[in-house]
């Protein structure tokens, strides 16, 4: 039987934290980044909405498309090196849906020129 480890003892003056962020990812003590996923999803969700304003005022296509790579897809891609070897299969199956999600409005992560 293998002893438990324990954290080593709290210093003074310094609080012990359930999570981090560094360079807007956040990662837990568990090194679980699925509040990284939540907030990320969260994010591109509202980056969407205003995406859909602008098909309501008239912005064509192509434009859309290029805004949902260059605020959407950054998003998702930013740091996803760093976080994405600690996801869970419940962390990539959201990531999942809301591509599917988004795929359904028209936008893909590659287009087309001609």
């Amino acid at each position: 039987m293998s002893p438990t480890l324990q954290p080593p003892p709290p210093l003074p003056d310094i609080s012990r934290v359930t999570s981090i962020k560094i360079l807007r990812v956040t990662i837990t003590n568990k090194l679980s980044v699925s509040n990284h996923i939540s907030s990320l999803i969260s994010s591109c969700a509202q980056s969407l909405h205003g995406l859909r304003i602008l098909h309501y005022h008239g912005m064509n296509c192509e434009l859309q498309q290029t805004v949902y790579r260059a605020v959407i897809i950054a998003k998702l891609l930013y740091a996803s090196c760093a976080w994405s070897g600690f996801t869970t299969a419940a962390d990539r199956q959201r990531l999942e849906s809301f591509l599917r999600c988004v795929g359904t409005l028209g936008f893909t992560v590659t287009t087309s020129r001609h």
